[in-house]
């Protein structure tokens, strides 16, 4: 519906700026040509073969200079401008203004004749004022609220400060605003929702109200639903997919994603071809002549399942094909599954091969053909998976660090480089599917020097093997500690999302330089300790994406004992789960994230547990808003962090972190105590910056909410460092 105001501003303009045009035309002369700016004549462009210009200019422009506007319409000396190109480049013009604000912008082309066989396209433009919405008005809206509305627009008014939100009037986006006000009321049920809109402007003509008439009609709901064609489902497993119930509004979305349930229900037992586009499957309402009780009826062709033929592995550029093969969960001579198909994208999204930025860096689905004997066709594309950094980074925990790293996701010992341009573009070394990595870090306060490898598939078996040698200092407020060690790990998949793994390792552990005032428990344990131990763990993995994960879940368990001077028996356990809540127009996912860890450690044979085997929690990693180790049962005596013999650690994240923390001393009291639980909430931004290479900037801002007087609080942490991917 539209409803133009009483006078109508825009036209006026446009009458203004068409007389400024008549004015450079008959200013003193009368003939077709007159006097322009500085005295040169001006005429229309309307020679219909077109003027060659031996130049471009501008009148009238404030708000884009004329270099701006000259690279906008890219008009070169000895073009060959007709008419209607002209009209289209005056139209670039107006556009690029309105984005601007300048709702009532116009401008004419025109031809100034500066000199003999001397032509320029002279732009005249009439900018108008900048204007900005005041105000948005609803009328006509009973069931639904002007703040619901408003979120589903796309125009926003002037807020504070109004540099941040200038909310400056665009005509285009406006226009289609009321399609949205009427596809949010078709949503919930008003399928005859109308809506349109019209402007009114402030005398200054610098302010508009929008104001947008909604007629609701009717609410329709569901009377029934029926199914008609179904032999392989029965009526009561297809209603259990419906995203609607009888009694419910009548919402095209969820008639929508009923259909495609069904089809994903058919798909998961082979029956590829029971899909809307196919037409065999097929939803409609059965509106009555009269009343707004509407039944729903849907209509399938099941036809015949489909097997895979072959696989056919597309995209390939440095990974070995057997690579990909390894981790799908479907073989040829199988009835296609979507199940399968959706478990080996993940699958093959988690190995890290394969591009992380793209929206989907893996695709499978089968061929097109109408047959029951189908190709599956798994298409990828690969991306970085190695990164290196020469350089430095800066931490609040970490301090200052000087590091060399090198990781490689995909590494191939067997590809050697043919050329030092195959080593920096990373075709060398790259392919096989296993894992490098060598870090170097020398910290003012922490330091790692470590090379691990692991194949994650010996001979493409269900069996892994992997290495690691390491060395870390960490400076304590008390003490140092550096741990040197070597560990082997051998591990078996069960299944493409269960791992189980045996580590075998050994530790030599220093602890010097302890603080004369230090508790007892650090010069208890002063001076070097050998530790071998096993390590017999299992882990859960069907997180979507484990780099980003939006829904999905990953639990892990770990029992690790001890022997020679650390004898010791921990237990380890961790979980996360996601789920996403929102998604804004398919754009950004709203995710929620619930995490947990457990620790239990303990001695035998009448030892202590030692205070570098206890734990910790606060900083970074586990509770920020305290400092690193700040969180800890503490000496009676000096009051010093001694670390606590359990540990049970939880958070929530949507966006922002929410973490509520609980570190206990003995072992029986992990579940009790809850009088001295941690609180803390804060905010962070982890921004990548190009020029930093990928990594970039990460800044996190925490507040302890309950805490002991003996814990030591930041509320500030932050990491910048910088890395180059191949």
């Amino acid at each position: 519906m539209q409803q133009p105001p009483a006078t109508n501003p825009r036209n006026a303009l446009v009458a203004l700026s068409c007389a400024a045009a008549v004015a450079l035309l008959w200013c003193g002369r009368p003939c077709a040509a007159a006097q322009g700016p500085a005295g040169a004549e001006v005429a229309p462009l309307d020679q219909a073969e077109g003027v060659r210009v031996t130049g471009v200019a501008f009148h009238g422009n404030d708000h884009f200079s004329a270099r701006r506007l000259r690279k906008l319409t890219d008009v070169e000396p000895g073009d060959l401008i007709t008419p209607y190109e002209g009209e289209a480049l005056a139209q670039q013009i107006e556009t690029a203004y309105r984005e601007k604000g300048y709702s009532l912008a116009a401008v004419h082309a025109l031809i100034r004749i500066v000199g003999p066989g001397q032509q320029e396209l002279l732009f005249a433009i009439s900018e108008g004022p900048r204007t900005w919405v005041d105000e948005i008005e609803f009328e006509g809206n009973a069931h639904v609220d002007a703040d619901e509305l408003l979120d589903e627009t796309e125009t926003g008014t002037r807020g504070w400060p109004a540099f941040l939100w200038p909310g400056w009037f665009k005509e285009d986006i406006f226009r289609d605003d009321p399609r949205r006000v009427e596809a949010l009321y078709r949503s919930r049920g008003y399928l005859d929702a109308a809506a349109g809109g019209y402007v009114s402007y402030s005398e200054d003509m610098r302010r508009v109200t929008l104001r947008m008439v909604v007629y609701e009609g009717p609410l329709y709901r569901v009377s029934g639903i029926s199914f008609e064609g179904n032999a392989l489902f029965r009526d009561s497993e297809l209603m259990d997919a419906m995203p609607f119930e009888v009694g419910e509004p009548c919402q095209p979305d969820k008639l929508n994603d009923a259909v495609v349930r069904i089809s994903e229900l058919y798909a998961a037992q082979g029956y590829m071809d029971v899909t809307a586009r196919k037409g065999n499957l097929r939803a409609e309402w059965l509106f009555p002549e009269t009343g707004t009780q509407v039944p729903v009826r849907f209509t399938i062709t099941e036809g015949e399942p489909v097997f895979i033929r072959r696989i056919e592995i597309r995209g390939l550029e440095k990974t070995k094909e057997h690579v990909v093969r390894r981790n799908l969960t479907f073989y040829p001579g199988e009835r296609a599954s979507t199940r399968k198909f959706k478990e080996s994208r993940q699958v093959l999204t988690n190995t890290g091969y394969f591009d992380r930025a793209a929206l989907e860096p893996v695709q499978i689905s089968l061929e097109p053909d109408e047959g029951t004997l189908r190709d599956a066709i798994v298409e990828v594309k690969e991306g970085s998976t190695g990164w290196f950094m020469i350089g430095g980074a800066v931490g609040s925990e970490s301090g200052l660090i000087g590091e060399f790293s090198l990781v490689e996701e995909n590494f191939d010992l067997w590809n050697w480089p043919s050329s030092w341009g195959d080593l920096w573009r990373g075709n060398a070394f790259r392919g096989g599917g296993h894992k490098l990595s060598i870090v170097l870090r020398a910290g003012t306060r922490r330091s790692y020097y470590a090379i691990d490898f692991l194949n994650p598939s010996v001979w493409d078996s269900d069996y892994s093997f992997g290495t690691g040698l390491y060395s870390k200092t960490i400076a304590h407020e008390k003490y140092d500690e550096t741990r040197t060690g070597l560990r082997l790990t051998g591990g078996q998949q069960l299944s493409k999302f269960v791992r189980r793994y045996v580590t075998v390792g050994y530790e030599s552990i220093d602890v010097d330089d302890v603080d004369s005032d230090a508790a007892a428990d650090f010069f208890a344990d002063e001076g070097s300790h050998s530790k071998p131990y096993v390590a017999v763990g299992v882990t859960v993995d069907r997180r979507d994406n484990r780099f980003a994960p939006t829904e999905g879940y990953y639990a892990a368990a770990e029992v690790e004992v001890a022997g020679a001077d650390v004898k010791t028996a921990k237990l380890d356990l961790q979980a996360r789960k996601y789920w996403t809540v929102r998604e804004d127009r398919g754009r950004h996912k709203h995710v929620i994230g619930v995490s947990g860890r457990m620790g239990l450690v303990d001695a035998y044979s009448g030892h202590r547990v030692p205070v570098f085997e206890r734990y910790y929690a606060g900083g970074f990693s586990t509770i920020r808003g305290f400092d690193f180790e700040g969180v800890s049962p503490v000496d009676p005596v000096t009051e010093d962090q001694i670390g606590g013999e359990s540990m049970l650690v939880g958070s929530v994240e949507y966006s922002l972190p929410l973490s509520e923390e609980d570190v206990k001393e003995d072992v029986s009291e992990v579940l009790s105590g809850w009088d001295e639980l941690r609180l803390s909430l804060g905010t962070g931004i982890r921004w990548r910056v190009p020029f930093l290479g990928g990594t970039g900037i990460e800044i996190n801002l925490a507040f302890p909410v309950m805490k002991e007087s003996a814990d030591e609080t930041r509320h500030f942490h932050f990491s910048l460092g910088a890395q180059r991917q191949f």
